[in-house]
């Protein structure tokens, strides 16, 4: 076969990690970034979201270079490095995590936890986060007007964006990702 004959090629995406049970009794609602606080993650832009929604909470969990100016910020809440419990507690208490990075991921993690939780994501498009993504939550351009577009609609329509996120996690399913690599395997592709 050559390498340039891509018809028969079939994308398994990864599974999604199972997911930790919340005990989250948290009763201010944020919209959550967690990652490297730095530009190429989209720290810079959860900056800008942070000074142009200052209505809005934000949380954010991560250590880098913007740990201290997004903790500058009044409506930042800034959490450093956390234990993955304590990242699924408070995806849960989220009204949606917000994806903007720029580098060319193909399936970011953080996402498919999101979903996993019934969390709906926001995300730029770069690399495969579109594909990720789906009807699972919003893929947005970089920019501010987008994003807080975005937002409205996402707390507008929240209990419509949790079906879809917890919905859009069954694609990640462990069992029947395992499934197709052994029907991939079987088939001796």
């Amino acid at each position: 076969r050559r390498s340039s004959d891509l018809s028969d090629v079939e994308v398994i995406p990864n599974p999604a990690p199972k997911p930790v049970p919340s005990h989250s009794h948290q009763k201010t609602r944020t919209w959550l970034f967690v990652g490297r606080l730095s530009e190429e993650k989209g720290a810079d832009m959860i900056v800008d979201l942070a000074r142009a929604c200052p209505e809005e909470r934000f949380t954010c969990i991560g250590e880098g270079l913007w740990r201290e100016t997004l903790s500058s910020l009044k409506n930042v809440i800034c959490l450093g490095a956390q234990p993955r419990e304590v990242v699924q507690e408070n995806m849960a208490a989220s009204y949606a995590v917000l994806v903007p990075g720029r580098l060319m991921e193909n399936q970011p993690t953080v996402i498919l936890e999101a979903f996993v939780q019934g969390v709906p994501v926001i995300a730029t498009p770069v690399g495969g986060v579109k594909e990720t993504v789906e009807d699972g939550g919003i893929v947005a351009e970089r920019k501010i007007i987008a994003w807080k577009q975005a937002m409205r609609d996402i707390r507008d329509r929240e209990n419509d964006w949790k079906e879809k996120a917890k919905k859009r996690s069954k694609a990640f399913d462990s069992r029947k990702i395992a499934s197709r690599w052994h029907d991939l395997f079987e088939r001796g592709a």
